[in-house]
This record gives C-alpha cells, structure tokens and sequence, in this order.
C-alpha cells in the first residue's frame, strides 16, 4: 500500500512539472511571438534557481535524517548524492523530484530569455545604436596618441611651474622645500642631484643651484642658464629606449632612467665608437662632456654614445659594473674594446688613435 502511495504521489509530482514545462513553453511561445521581453525569462530562472536551492536543502536534511555519514557525504563527496537517491528513493524522491521542477523553470527561462535577446539584437534600433556606439568608440591608436598628449602636456606644465619657481644660484634646501619632496636625492662629496619625475635639479657645492636639465617635447636634453633660459648641446640627439640609434647620429643621449642596455645595439659599425656613461649630478663628467663631444664632432671616424647611469642603483650600473663616472669606453670597427675604461682625457684619446 505504501509503495503505491508513493507511486502515485510521484506520478503527480512528475505531472506537475510536466505541466508547468508544457504550460509554461506554450506561454513563452505565445508572448515571444507577441514580442515579449526577457524579463519573464529572468523571472523564470530566478524562480527555478530558488526552487532548486530549496530542493538541494530538503535533500541534504533527507540524507542527515537517514545518518550523519550519508549527510556528510552527500554534502562533501561527488556522486554520494546519486547513491543515496537509489539506495534510499523513498526519503529522496520528493526533494529529487522538486530540484527537477526547479531544472525545467531554468531550462524555459533561459530559452525564454535566450531568444527575446536575439531578437532585440537583430533589430533595427538595436542595430542604429551599435553602430553609433561604434562611431563614437575611438580606435586604439587613437587613444593612445591622447593619452600621450595629456602625458606630454602635464609634463611640460610640470617643467614650466618648476623653471618659474627655480633660479641658478637660488638655495637649494629653499629650493626643494618649495618644489616639495624629490624622489631621490644623490650625493657625491659636496655634489648633490636632487630628482623630480620631470626633471633635476644639480648642487656643485651642495648649497645653492648650478643646474636645472630637463628634456624638452623632442626629448633633447635641455640646461637652464643662470637667466633661466634653455640652453641644448647642437648635434645631441636623445634616446628614450635602451638602443638601436641610427649611426647617422655622431652623438646620441641615452636617457632612459638607467635602464639595461645592449653595448652591441650602441656600436657604429665601421666606425670607432665611444661610450661615455655619466651621471648629470656628476662634476667631472660635465668637464668630460664637451671634450668628448669636441672629438666627435671634428673626427667623422668617431661617434660618442652617451649613457646617463641616473644614480648608483640602477640596472645600467649593475650590468656593466660601473664603479666611477666618468666611465668612457672605445671600441673599434670590429666591435672589439680597445684598453680600458678611463676617465683619463689623454688615454681615452689614446684609445680613439689605436681603435683606428
């Protein structure tokens, strides 16, 4: 008798469910020919999600009730809940049978909303708006070029307000307490570079301004003179990556913040090639600079490759082992080095003769 209770209570269940599927499939049919929105498919899903976590509940409840070891399991162990269904039908089939109901207002729901979607995707409004959309959408080099400009902009507004606010000569602790706070300050004996992201400010004696180097829209390395005007070494060209220079440039600025660079990528070939790293903070590389840069621009055989090391921290200093500043290295026309690095004026022309 019990077993055809149960019988026909499961019959019902399943008709039920059988019903709400046809029903509701009928319904949805009707309104989407009559143009419905996706709306009730939501609502369906929402539904069957709600009736189907009620569902697994009952379940696990069902499972404790029979022992804790089937309630731990079907909580913790894939397929338990698939064993206990036909070991135990009895206490499962009603939860089993309403997490099934729960599964049908999902699959209608998302059938339902499924195609309302496509619908209003094909249409011609849907249609007129992406397109318009499209209009509007910058394309990525686009926008990558603004952004540039902002960048570009916000730097020069940053270099304007500090030449308006700096001076050759001015004290440099007033100076930086005006500025605000630098994002690394460099000493060596009295010399002192202090570093704004957008410029340096340099201290030959450690109290007062000497220096103030920027780099302009072209990236040409510029100095303040004590008027406050720029000032730019003619025939210097700078790099912002790490290399790959045209050897139709005798001189060429590596200024990348003292990033890693490939000696290979410097060399001129056919060419004697000087390597000069420096440090803009650095007194004596200032004095080597236009030496270096004389013999450059007099000598056709002869290119200058300049590298800002930035300060004793960064991945140039630490790949080449740089130990002092200036560091000038020769190479020949084959890309071997010739003696070693010097900051000896007399040798390194020395060097430049045998790299012939």
């Amino acid at each position: 008798m019990m077993r055809m209770i149960q019988s026909r209570q499961t019959a019902a269940v399943t008709a039920i469910a059988m019903g709400i599927v046809f029903t509701t499939s009928s319904a949805f049919a009707a309104d989407a020919a009559a143009g419905a929105t996706a709306a009730v498919g939501i609502g369906l899903i929402v539904v069957g999600g709600l009736i189907g976590a009620i569902a697994g509940i009952w379940f696990l409840v069902r499972a404790f009730g029979v022992g804790i070891g089937w309630g731990i399991s079907c909580l913790l162990l894939p397929g338990a809940a698939l064993v206990f269904l036909f070991a135990h039908w009895r206490e499962a089939a009603k939860p089993f049978l309403m997490n099934v109901l729960g599964i049908a207002f999902c699959v209608v729901g998302f059938g339902y909303a499924g195609v309302t979607l496509d619908s209003i995707s094909n249409s011609e409004a849907f249609q007129r708006a992406r397109s318009a959309s499209r209009t509007r959408m910058p394309s990525m080099p686009a926008a990558k070029a603004k952004k540039a400009d902002q960048e570009t902009a916000k730097r020069r507004q940053a270099i304007e307000q500090a030449l308006s606010e700096v001076r050759i000569g001015d004290d440099l602790e007033d100076t930086i307490f005006r500025l605000g706070r630098p994002t690394a300050r460099l000493s060596m004996g009295n010399q002192v570079g202090i570093q704004y992201p957008d410029f340096r400010i340099i201290s030959d004696d450690g109290q007062t301004v000497t220096d103030i180097i920027y780099e302009d829209d072209d990236w040409q390395i510029q100095r303040v003179t004590r008027d406050g005007k720029p000032v730019s070494t003619p025939g210097r060209k700078t790099d912002k990556g790490s290399g790959g220079q045209g050897a139709a440039d005798t001189i060429v600025t590596i200024a990348n913040g003292g990033k890693a660079v490939n000696i290979p990528d410097l060399l001129v070939e056919g060419q004697v090639t000087v390597i000069d790293f420096y440090a803009d903070w650095c007194a004596p590389c200032r004095k080597m600079s236009p030496l270096l840069e004389k013999v450059a621009t007099e000598d056709n055989g002869v290119f200058l490759r300049k590298v800002d090391i930035v300060n004793w921290e960064t991945a140039v200093v630490k790949q080449h082992a740089i130990r002092s500043v200036p560091n000038v290295w020769v190479f020949n026309g084959q890309g071997k080095q010739i003696g070693q690095p010097s900051s000896d004026i007399n040798q390194i022309t020395q060097n430049i003769a045998a790299a012939r």
